[in-house]
């Protein structure tokens, strides 16, 4: 199950007129197209109530989109597991009455879905599956993956419900890897590097990257030579076919077909 992202207003949280804020859930499955269309009602009703309050996403294995506010579900069904699509949204009236009634009650503890590093999800506290890590840092989870089977990426092991599990340190590894990846090294010279990195005694891994890089410099000049050549090329072509570039002359001139007045498509296709 993946972990929760805070979205809301930049403001302190403060609700008009009494009260607290209520706690706002979005409960959804990863890449559920409901949720921008509910995330925008949500934020309506909260414009027309007058309460200014971070709305939390939870994402995993959860009827989606799902919303909660103090732990209720706004719609009335009661609380559900088990991916689904759910077409019953709550519409903006809904979310306002139930924002209201939220406000007139007394606050007393409710029932939450798991989430990571929550008692009943089996993650830890402060570790991060594989989709917490990608909103963090932006990278698709099908790459992330790729990258943690490469070895590129520490981990802290599994969850109960064999969730990878990442730490604080994956940040570093994803920032690592997107860096030597913007210098021009491939994935398979991060990972020949990354090995070295492993493998090798501390303050050597600098020299072995200074070899890498004069390798990458190299081809970025030979690849900067191939595109100096083309525009060479293009520059030719334009100077020898100015007139027929200009719309004053006919490429059909040089086609020997054209010229003979065989109307016939290359391959014998007439």
């Amino acid at each position: 199950m993946a972990g929760r992202s805070l979205r809301g207003t930049p403001r302190a949280d403060r609700a008009a007129g009494a009260g607290r804020p209520p706690r706002i859930q979005i409960l959804h499955v990863a890449g559920c197209p409901l949720v921008d269309g509910l995330r925008r009602t949500v934020h309506a009703a909260l414009e027309r109530s007058g309460f200014w309050t971070q709305i939390e996403e939870l994402e995993g294995p959860y009827p989606s989109p799902t919303l909660l506010i103090d732990g209720l579900d706004v719609t009335g069904r009661p609380l559900a597991t088990g991916p689904a699509c759910r077409m019953d949204l709550p519409t903006e009236e809904q979310i306002v009455e139930a924002l209201a009634a939220a406000r007139a009650a007394p606050r007393r503890p409710r029932a939450q879905p798991p989430r990571d590093g929550g008692p009943s999800s089996g993650v830890p506290p402060r570790l991060m599956t594989i989709g917490s890590l990608a909103r963090r840092t932006g990278v698709p989870v099908k790459l992330l993956r790729e990258y943690e089977d490469m070895g590129l990426i520490y981990t802290v092991g599994r969850s109960p419900g064999n969730y990878r599990l990442f730490d604080d340190d994956a940040l570093w590894c994803v920032g690592a890897i997107g860096a030597l990846r913007s210098l021009g090294l491939t994935v398979a010279e991060v990972r020949e590097f990354a090995e070295f990195y492993l493998r090798e005694a501390r303050g050597s891994a600098g020299p072995a990257l200074a070899r890498m890089l004069a390798k990458v410099r190299a081809r970025t000049e030979a690849q900067i030579a191939d595109l100096r050549l083309r525009l060479e090329r293009i520059d030719r072509f334009a100077a020898d076919h100015r007139a027929e570039l200009a719309g004053h002359g006919d490429f059909r001139e040089q086609d020997p077909r054209a010229r003979s007045g065989v109307d016939s498509a290359p391959g014998g296709r007439v």
